[in-house]
């Protein structure tokens, strides 16, 4: 009768049959009690009035199965059920977890539970007789606090990251969620525990490698090796004090780098196929090019103006230079004072990513073009070069005189239609419409200003717990001073 009310959204019977002691632990045949129907049948006020009763712990002390867009298994808990359905009920939930106790100093003594947020260790999967998968709830003893498995419910903590009901909040942008005082308890919680211990140790190691690496490029790389490696000779020649900061530096790359690598092993193991992503990809670029880059490895590489074994240094050190201070805005999007910016500069990169088929067809249809009329002006007279030049024209740089006064033009009529046809195409409307599209991304990040301050955060801690084991004895009970001070002090 339990699962048949809350069904169809007769909340007074569900209210009367819990009062008269219907069991909520009772699972249908899909394995859902009856709190997990209401949600899947979007019976609100059903939903509501099992969280509102005396069983409210009960009923969300229970999971379905539920694979993720990778294929793993996951606990589809009622917390997570109601963060992506009913957010408003999930505050409800959350000022319950919260209570407070009045202490001889006059404070109040306020106390989190996140029993139902932080819940890694709370679920163990056991197979059933038929070979099936379910998820079982950890014991509760009798001062009505659950007793944690050993393990966490997926060994792979890229999928627990993912999982995690606060990183859903962040999916589903409920800004009210992030931003309750459990959500922010629970995230300082984990900042002050272990996240900042992990962040700034990365963040000085890679400052490290970083300074290393600059310093022994621009040791290596000037104008003085640059001339005997043109013109073919293999021994640079350095005063004894470069020699010896050289050396120095080469071992700090070596060591940094090589630390880089051994936490990027340990991502792997940790994470697993959800491994791969850009930025991984960008840190062992990083680190394994500065390691062969600092050792002068000597390539057969020759260019135009470059004869020597060494010549390869010049290209490859300009690129993993600019890569290595790039890779920093990884970090500098989690602080709080210009991270914001930074969140900006990738939002508005994928912006132009998306648009970047679009401005490479143009400008692919108007370097032929212009390959084929000005095939006597060297910017134009290959369709590499042509292109190129046509980038640069795009952005506002198009050299009219050097195109139409110093040198006549073989076919000035249909140059000058097709020029004309380029500015207004892609000078006026592709760039406004990149601008304009530019403007939206901020305006957009600036209204969510404080969504994206909160997302930050959140998956800061996530990120860093990803990547380093917990205890499974972790207290999931939270206890702070009520006053405003002390509760920022989390």
């Amino acid at each position: 009768p339990l699962h048949l009310a809350a069904e169809f959204g007769h909340d007074k019977i569900v209210d009367l049959l819990l009062s008269r002691g219907a069991d909520i632990n009772i699972l249908d045949t899909e394995g859902c009690n009856a709190l997990e129907i209401a949600i899947i049948k979007n019976r609100r006020s059903v939903a509501e009035t099992i969280l509102m009763s005396p069983v409210w712990k009960d009923a969300l002390r229970s999971t379905s199965n539920y694979k993720d867009e990778r294929g793993d298994l996951c606990p589809n808990t009622p917390l997570r059920m109601l963060i992506r359905t009913f957010p408003d009920l999930v505050e409800k939930v959350f000022d319950r977890c919260i209570t407070t106790k009045m202490q001889k100093n006059g404070l109040n003594k306020m106390r989190i539970d996140v029993e139902f947020v932080d819940d890694a260790y709370h679920y163990h999967q056991e197979v059933e007789e038929g070979g099936g998968q379910q998820f079982e709830y950890a014991r509760i003893d009798e001062d009505d606090a659950v007793v944690p498995f050993e393990e966490p419910y997926h060994q792979n903590a890229a999928v627990r990251m993912e999982n995690h009901p606060l990183l859903i909040m962040v999916k589903c942008k409920a800004n009210n969620l992030l931003r309750h005082p459990l959500s922010i308890a629970l995230a300082r919680q984990k900042w002050k525990s272990f996240g900042r211990y992990v962040f700034y140790t990365q963040l000085l190691m890679y400052i490290l490698y970083l300074a290393s690496i600059t310093t022994f490029s621009l040791l290596t790389l000037n104008q003085k090796t640059f001339f005997t490696a043109k013109n073919g000779t293999t021994a640079f020649l350095y005063d004894s004090g470069a020699l010896e900061a050289r050396m120095i530096t080469r071992v700090l790359v070596v060591v940094f780098a090589s630390l880089g690598i051994l936490f990027e092993f340990q991502q792997i193991f940790r994470m697993r196929s959800r491994y791969l992503s850009l930025s991984n990809l960008i840190d062992w670029i990083v680190y394994v090019v500065a390691i062969g880059f600092v050792w002068d490895i000597p390539l057969d590489i020759k260019f135009d103006t470059c004869n020597s074994a060494q010549c390869w240094h010049w290209p490859a050190g300009a690129f993993l230079i600019t890569l290595s201070w790039l890779n920093v805005l990884g970090y500098l999007k989690f602080f709080p004072f210009f991270g914001i910016f930074v969140i900006m500069f990738f939002d508005i990169l994928n912006t132009l990513v998306k648009v970047s088929v679009l401005l490479a067809l143009f400008l692919a249809a108007f370097s032929l073009g212009f390959n084929i009329l000005l095939v006597e002006k060297d910017a134009f007279d290959t369709f590499g070069w042509s292109y190129l030049k046509s980038l640069v024209m795009a952005t506002g740089e198009f050299e009219f005189e050097g195109i139409f006064i110093e040198d006549p033009l073989p076919f000035p009529a249909a140059t000058i239609i097709l020029f004309v046809m380029f500015v207004g195409i892609m000078g006026i409307i592709l760039m406004n419409l990149l601008v304009g599209l530019a403007v939206d991304d901020i305006k957009e990040c600036q209204d969510n200003a404080e969504l994206k301050k909160l997302s930050a955060q959140v998956e800061l801690v996530l990120e860093m717990e990803k990547s380093f084991p917990r205890s499974r004895k972790q207290n999931h009970i939270i206890e702070i001073d009520s006053s405003p001070a002390q509760f920022w002090k989390v």
